[in-house]
């Protein structure tokens, strides 16, 4: 891994060995996490900067294609205009969480990772395996990452593997864009960011999912439920996603007005975030089992406010009739507390995330080659060397007015 670009202001480095990971994105938008994220961890939330190419001269292929005007040229330009829109948009979500930068709760990170002809042979391959169809790749597949990555494969990898020749370059473009639709190209293309995961990988390694579809992708990958304590997983998360619901109507959307909020909450209300989010895990304990699920669903309102009511108040200084306030809002929508029982329900009985736990430790702890032969076979996967894998994007709710 490589060093992380923290604040000169920081002398103490944080070890981001164990740190959570947002996977597979960077993040290039403030859409991407919840700003509860920056308040449940107290490690760093690490994060990837776009795909990047170091070689310029390889750009020399625009001109070319400018010049030739090919079929395939269209395809190539949207790559282009899509991977420069994702760096701008990633400096200005840096610039935006400035402050939660310079107080060691954002850490960025440069990999370097296989990205040339034969993995995206091999996403290529786990595209077929999985059975998406361009329908499929639309859903799941974010086009800005996956246009960027496709980026730094023709860029950077391709053009070296080509000996910097651009008209053997040119040639390759013309059969890869010419011949891949546009949705399976962006796919494979996306699938080359499971590479990340070999160079963060280990045992209790904290995934956080920017794209929630990506669950869709990871949970077709051949693995095996092999985790010797599922239900502490199951705590954890639940907590997680308790903890965010009961924060979102304050934490999101993420702008410079909540930034500063959690940025100021992380600076003066430590104690009172620990135990907020030590009531997050009571509750957990309560809804990991079917009947305290249901209990919970029922009576939902009553039981969290009977909760988490001191905490909510010490931890934003409100009033009782602010705080009051705070829960007619926070259960005025109905739509987001069935989406987090969806969730949970999942979690106790199914567990999506589990399984996406499982192909996460599939995919970092073996090679593409001998991943592709596992695909083929069939072949199950031990998957309890991730133990957590949370979903961190904000949930939509209804405008309501901020207080």
């Amino acid at each position: 891994m490589s060093k992380a670009n923290r604040s000169p202001e920081k002398k103490n480095e944080p070890d981001l060995s164990t740190a959570p990971f947002l996977f597979p994105d960077p993040l290039y938008n403030l859409n991407l996490i919840s700003g509860a994220t920056f308040l449940y961890f107290d490690d760093p939330i690490v994060t990837t900067i776009p795909s990047t190419v170091v070689t310029p001269q390889s750009f020399e292929l625009v001109k070319l294609v400018q010049a030739r005007r090919p079929d395939w040229a269209d395809m190539l330009f949207f790559l282009i205009e899509t991977w420069h829109t994702q760096q701008q948009q990633f400096d200005f979500t840096l610039s935006a969480l400035k402050a939660l930068r310079e107080q060691g709760a954002l850490a960025t990170i440069w990999l370097s990772y296989p990205a040339g002809q034969e993995p995206l042979k091999r996403a290529a391959e786990l595209v077929e395996f999985m059975g998406l169809s361009n329908q499929d790749c639309q859903r799941v597949i974010d086009p800005w990452t996956a246009s960027s990555e496709l980026i730094r494969h023709v860029f950077l990898e391709a053009f070296l593997e080509h000996d910097k020749n651009l008209d053997s370059l040119y040639d390759y473009c013309g059969t890869l864009l010419r011949e891949t639709s546009r949705e399976t190209l962006l796919a494979c293309g996306y699938l080359l960011r499971l590479r990340l995961l070999e160079k963060v990988g280990g045992a209790g390694r904290r995934v956080l999912l920017s794209n929630e579809n990506t669950v869709e992708i990871l949970t077709k990958l051949p693995t095996e439920n092999t985790s010797e304590d599922r239900t502490v997983f199951n705590r954890d998360v639940i907590a997680w996603e308790m903890f965010r619901q009961i924060l979102s109507p304050r934490m999101d959307p993420l702008d410079t007005t909540t930034v500063s909020l959690i940025a100021q909450l992380r600076e003066n209300r430590q104690s009172e975030i620990r135990r907020l989010r030590n009531k997050c895990v009571m509750l957990a304990l309560e809804a990991s089992e079917p009947e305290g699920l249901v209990n919970l669903s029922d009576n939902v309102a009553t039981i969290v406010k009977a909760k988490v009511e001191d905490e909510i108040s010490e931890l934003f200084q409100l009033n009782k009739r602010a705080l009051e306030n705070f829960f007619t809002e926070l259960f005025s929508d109905q739509t987001t507390w069935m989406g987090f029982f969806t969730t949970v329900s999942g979690l106790v009985s199914g567990n999506q995330l589990f399984t996406a736990a499982g192909a996460i430790a599939a995919v970092s702890s073996v090679t593409a080659k001998v991943f592709s032969q596992a695909a083929q076979k069939h072949q199950k996967i031990r998957q309890s060397d991730y133990a957590l894998v949370y979903s961190i994007v904000k949930r939509e709710r209804r405008p309501t007015e901020r207080r």
